[in-house]
């Protein structure tokens, strides 16, 4: 059997809001790390964010073209027959959505149909925590051929290789699909994920349009003012994966308690400050000088990230925001049996541009 020649777009879906919101671009790094990880076997990759287009297409008419729905929800991006034109022309075989948050389940799954229209043949993957936590709703839309149940990096090229072959996906580990009527729902292994994350691949943070980023100056990670963002590039990054804690109202507890689906994803791994560094020095070579850090607990280990932090202030870099920090990182145990909040701690964070 010949062997197929994958070509991948991975997409970020069109997000919908209420009116009252404001819409930001996405970017954020699942697929960043999807496209790393076929970079580094040979894949044709590109990323679309269908919320501002590609470069053919114009701001006007996508992301400030907004377009009122009859849930009452404003879409904000590309138009569906537009979409499907990139699709169709970039000859794509395989097409990957992100699906982090349950409102736009109903966006990633309409890209779905529109690949499927292109052609039944185009292999459709769905990921991110909204897609493994509503297999059923994913699968069942007959839109989507297989749900990743954990983190990607290794599971999409493990599909692409067999997929090229001609060989059957059915048995590559942290994957479900359809069958019969109901479902299969493979495990991942021990090495399905990542425990060393130094040997992540880089992310393909250059696959970004950033320009149209910074023009629209309303990034998914940031608060700042409109001016702020224009004149300084931003970007985010992820030091470490995975949380000390266990919190009742946050996704990754529940992962936790469900690791036969998701594996070892909530287990605390941290990037060498080395390894940091280098991703650092990828970013600025790009032209980024704001940092947003998407850790989901960044401050497990203070004495690591205050050396990132110092860092990054020793290269003219700022830090635009954190994600995920709650009161409890900011407490220490001065050895009394007691918590206290480490002011120096909260100062470094001051000087650091956070």
């Amino acid at each position: 059997m010949p062997v197929k020649q994958p070509k991948v777009l991975l997409v970020y879906p069109p997000p919908q809001l209420m009116d009252i919101e404001i819409p930001r671009p996405d970017g954020s790094l699942g697929l960043l790390y999807i496209a790393g990880a076929l970079r580094r076997i040979g894949v044709e990759v590109d990323i679309l964010d269908a919320s501002v287009g590609t470069v053919e297409d114009s701001l006007e008419e996508t992301f400030y073209k907004p377009v009122m729905q009859p849930n009452g929800l404003v879409r904000i991006g590309m138009s569906a027959d537009r979409i499907k034109e990139v699709i169709a022309r970039g000859e794509y075989n395989i097409v990957g959505i992100n699906s982090n948050f349950t409102p736009q389940t109903r966006m990633a799954l309409g890209v779905a149909a529109l690949a499927k229209t292109v052609s039944p043949e185009i292999l459709v993957i769905a990921g991110g925590v909204n897609t493994r936590s509503s297999i059923p709703r994913f699968l069942n839309s007959g839109l989507v051929d297989i749900v990743c149940t954990t983190e990607g990096e290794k599971v999409i090229v493990e599909v692409i290789r067999k997929w090229s072959r001609g060989q059957f996906l059915g048995n590559v580990a942290g994957i479900a699909f359809k069958s019969g009527d109901g479902f299969v729902v493979n495990p991942p292994q021990s090495d399905t994920t990542y425990l060393n994350l130094d040997e992540l691949p880089f992310p393909a943070w250059d696959l970004l349009p950033m320009e149209k980023y910074e023009r629209i100056a309303a990034p998914h990670e940031g608060t700042s003012s409109p001016n702020e963002w224009r004149q300084l590039r931003h970007a985010p990054i992820m030091t470490s994966r995975g949380c000390p804690f266990r919190c009742s109202y946050c996704h990754i507890s529940n992962e936790k308690d469900d690791s036969k689906l998701t594996g070892e994803i909530g287990v605390l791994r941290l990037k060498s400050v080395e390894r940091v560094m280098a991703e650092i020095e990828m970013l600025r070579s790009l032209g980024v000088r704001r940092l947003y850090f998407e850790d989901d607990s960044l401050l497990a280990k203070k004495s690591r990230v205050s050396t990132i932090f110092e860092r990054v202030a020793g290269m003219g870099l700022s830090i635009a925001d954190i994600n995920g920090v709650n009161l409890v990182h900011f407490l220490i145990n001065k050895g009394s049996g007691k918590f206290e909040i480490d002011h120096d701690y909260l100062e470094l964070l001051k000087s650091a541009g956070f």
